[in-house]
């Protein structure tokens, strides 16, 4: 008796698959009726901010390098020179990469290689022990360690 009970069971003689089907239908019609307590218009305040395009809100993360961007060529390369020479094991890594986004198709190259350099350091006495440690001269101090520098021969 318990077999013929099982094998009812398994071919879904009890409960066909078009029950089955109604119920989890029941339940999904349910639970999408629902209704939903209001929500208070200060929980969207983030998404109308960012909607209306409000600059005081948002800022570039990368808007720092825009001091550099009136004396950008429109292509080629130029160097990039940072408070410590390019290691790719440093955490200074990061700027120049952010640099580099903010200046496409610019290429902006962390070797002392170029005729040209921005010169982004913390300070001014960085600055200029990395511009005579990569044979570079500042041409325009752009205020804390920031400038546009020219390669000496």
């Amino acid at each position: 008796m318990l077999k013929q009970a099982l094998n009812l069971i398994r071919s879904g003689g009890i409960f066909p698959w078009t029950v089955t089907l109604l119920f989890y239908g029941f339940v999904f019609a349910v639970i999408a009726n629902a209704e939903l307590p209001a929500l208070p218009d200060q929980a969207f305040a983030l998404r109308q901010r960012l909607w209306e395009n409000n600059k005081q809100d948002f800022r570039d993360p990368n808007e720092a390098f825009s001091i550099f961007a009136p004396y950008a060529p429109p292509q080629g390369s130029v160097s990039f020179i940072t408070d410590v020479p390019y290691n790719l094991y440093s955490m200074d890594i990061a700027k120049t990469f952010s640099a580099q986004s903010y200046f496409v198709p610019l290429i902006l190259n962390p070797f002392p290689q170029e005729n040209h350099a921005f010169v982004y350091c913390s300070s001014e006495a960085i600055a200029t022990t990395r511009l005579r440690e990569s044979g570079y001269q500042l041409r325009a101090s752009l205020g804390a360690g920031k400038g546009l520098a020219e390669k000496t021969l």
